[in-house]
Order: structure tokens, then C-alpha cells, then sequence
């Protein structure tokens, strides 16, 4: 691999900022079986100051012992890490985000999403619609900051097509949405959640 990355403790990061690092509960965890596909969320080491290099990634888990896993990557990392489908890792119960059940749903991460440029900047989403998607990539979702005016959603230069794992990687939040039957969502500071409008 030409950079190496390091796994983040997603238990410590979540009492800093719930909304970015989600933790499963405390019975999922125990749940776990082998087979299962967990998200971990790691960083690249030479960016350690940049809190937007995190990547989340879907590991299947085929080993564990205690709160000690051993799992194989699901999909690829990003270009810098090299890391890809069928890799296998290391990683401890406070690196997982997210748990699922092999037979659970899991949403197309590589569909895209109309994001406006505001959202990106700020690295934020507190506005989701769905519409009827244009072709087979495109997921339908719209995705706002929240206070874009007219003027600014008219132009067309203000909005760029993403993929759903590039958003994810910022707002895990909206998994349940993209998987959700919603039309509109809003995310609510005091529930820390998207709520159905």
C-alpha cells in the first residue's frame, strides 16, 4: 500500500459528535455472528488533522474472540489506501458503526445523489427529498444544506451529482433514509435523527 490508515474509535468519537460517529447498541454487538457485515470507519495517517478523510467501509465478519474481530472488506477503500474486496483486517468492537444482518438490506452506495454545493461545504445535510430517479444511477435523492434560496437552486452550477458512500463518509445518519420508504426528511438537533416532514 502506498499510505497506511489507521482505525478510529468510534465509542470515544461518538461523545464528541453523535451525529458523525454513530455506535451500535450494546445487543447488537453481542448479536454478532460470523458472516455478519459491520461498518468501521477508518483514517489515512498522513491527514490526521483533516476529520473529513474519514472512510467508512463494510467489513464481513469472518473471526472474532471477545470484543476482537477479524473480517474481510466487503467493498474497496479509497484510492489512497488501496485497500479492496476480499482484503482482510483487524479491528476492535469500538472501531464498528453500524451492524448488519447478511440478510438485511444494504443500500447501492454507489448510486448518486444531487447534493447542493453548500451541503458539501459545509460537510452538513439537514434536507433530503426523493424524486423520481433520471436513470439506473441515479438514486433520486436530493440532498440540501438547509437555507438555500431560489435563486441559488436555480443554477445549476450550485448542485453536483455524488455517490451515496461519499455522503454516508459525512452524514451516516441518512443510511436509514436512503433505505427508508420517506419522500422528505429533516434532520432534528434535539433527537439527533432524520425525521420524516
Amino acid at each position: 500500500m502506498n499510505n497506511t490508515f489507521c482505525l478510529i474509535d468510534v465509542t470515544k468519537m461518538n461523545k464528541q459528535n453523535p451525529r458523525n460517529y454513530l455506535v451500535p447498541s450494546k445487543e447488537e454487538i453481542k448479536n454478532i455472528r460470523i458472516g455478519d457485515l459491520v461498518r468501521i470507519v477508518y483514517k489515512l495517517e498522513n491527514s490526521l488533522n483533516n476529520r473529513f478523510m474519514d472512510e467508512r467501509v463494510w467489513v464481513e465478519i469472518i473471526e472474532f474472540k471477545g470484543t476482537k474481530f477479524i473480517g474481510k472488506f466487503e467493498g474497496n477503500g479509497s484510492q489512497k489506501t488501496k485497500l479492496k474486496k476480499g482484503d482482510i483486517i483487524s479491528f476492535e468492537v469500538n472501531n464498528i458503526t453500524t451492524v448488519k444482518r447478511k440478510e438485511e438490506n444494504i443500500i447501492d452506495e454507489n448510486k448518486s445523489v444531487i447534493i447542493t454545493n453548500k451541503a458539501i461545504e459545509h460537510r452538513q445535510v439537514n434536507w433530503i427529498v426523493r424524486t423520481t430517479p433520471l436513470n439506473k444511477e441515479d438514486s433520486g435523492w436530493q440532498l440540501f444544506y438547509g437555507d438555500e434560496e431560489y435563486e441559488y437552486l436555480d443554477d445549476s452550477s450550485n448542485l453536483i451529482a455524488t455517490s451515496i458512500k461519499e455522503v454516508l463518509n459525512f452524514e451516516p445518519l441518512l443510511e436509514d433514509i436512503f433505505l427508508s420508504r420517506f419522500d422528505s426528511a429533516e434532520y432534528n438537533s434535539k433527537l439527533n435523527k432524520f425525521i420524516e416532514v
